[in-house]
């Protein structure tokens, strides 16, 4: 996708986002810049790279849902997005304990999770091609 057209879309996924914070019981008024920024962290994190490494919609379908091997951007892409997915997801998890700590209010924790688990993601799929590479030379090394 042009990056003019991966940026629409996230902008708009970052009101999809914000809509989404606000129905899983994030404060509507009171944290508004909070919540804003929480969702365009998330969003650049999560939309963004899947949209810029995307051809069209349907290389999105496959990137995402498809059972087929991706190529290294690909899966670079797709770790990321769910790692950062995933990670505000775990860092919402010490909202709620009765601790009273700077780190535990809102939006703190789904910030710095989606931020771990974005780099976690590129970790993980930096390994995965790093393996294969490896996997690869052993076996022309083996015909050679």
């Amino acid at each position: 996708m042009k990056l003019s057209r991966a940026i629409s879309y996230t902008a708009l996924g970052v009101t999809v986002i914000y809509a989404t914070a606000i129905l899983l019981g994030a404060p509507l008024l009171s944290h508004f810049g909070a919540n804003f920024v929480f969702s365009i962290v998330l969003a650049i994190v999560s939309i963004f790279p899947l949209l810029l490494v995307a051809e069209n919609f349907d290389s999105l379908d496959n990137i995402l849902f498809g059972k087929r091997q991706l190529s290294d951007k690909y899966l670079l892409a797709r770790q990321l997005s769910l790692g950062g997915l995933f990670g505000a997801w775990f860092g919402a998890f010490v909202i709620p304990f009765d601790w009273d700590r700077w780190w535990q209010r809102w939006p703190i924790p789904c910030v710095l999770g989606a931020v771990v688990g974005g780099i976690l993601g590129c970790l993980t799929s930096s390994y995965k091609i790093l393996f294969s590479y490896l996997e690869k030379q052993r076996k022309l090394e083996k015909f050679v």
